[in-house]
């Protein structure tokens, strides 16, 4: 077993702290959710503690990450994987961070915010780790290649940076996303 996993008390407690992760995550959601539908405090106050309970979400996102890409010496495949996969929610969380410091400041979003920066970085990292995993299952045979034109771009999930936060339009910048993905349409030999 990995010895900064031992280090780490409630580590063999292990359903017990799942289960009390569970529920500290449940009870966030509800209480994101019923924030977000019904806010019970003024506009500005309630947005800050959305996006103080977004940043809590995120910081898990990065801790579970890290434990994981510790998991894996540094000379397995799964390493790299995972270190580019928590480099992706350690992006997230910088993009919340920022998005937490412009509600605090009261600064309006533009088409192009330090934020979505960090968001795009975030999916180039996580686009990168399913690259890197598809590439350890299928190794360059031929039945890599779909997946690899997939993940290079060809499909982008529902809340992709650059579209409008109501999901309606994409911003003037949005084309430049594209690029992230031409390098699999023009090499896809790699």
């Amino acid at each position: 077993m990995n010895k900064f996993l031992e280090s780490i008390p409630l580590f063999h407690q292990r359903r017990s702290t799942q289960i009390v992760a569970l529920v500290i995550s449940l009870v966030i959601l509800g209480v994101y959710a019923w924030m977000y539908h019904y806010p019970p405090l003024p506009d500005y106050w309630n947005t800050l503690v959305l996006d103080f309970l977004t940043i809590l979400a995120a910081l898990a996102a990065v801790f579970a990450a890290i434990l994981l890409v510790r998991q894996f010496g540094s000379d397995e495949k799964p390493r790299l994987i995972w270190f580019w996969f928590s480099l992706g929610w350690f992006s997230w969380l910088l993009g919340e961070l920022s998005t937490a410091g412009y509600d605090i400041f009261k600064i309006a979003y533009g088409d192009l915010s330090v934020f979505d920066i960090f968001w795009t970085l975030g999916y180039f990292c996580f686009g990168l780790a399913l690259y890197l995993q598809f590439r350890h299952i299928y190794g360059s045979s031929k039945e890599f290649k779909p997946a690899y034109y997939i993940l290079n771009g060809d499909f982008r999930p529902p809340g992709y940076p650059g579209v409008d936060p109501t999901g309606l339009a994409w911003r003037p910048w949005a084309a430049s996303i594209l690029v992230l993905g031409l390098p699999g349409h023009l090499l896809p030999g790699l």
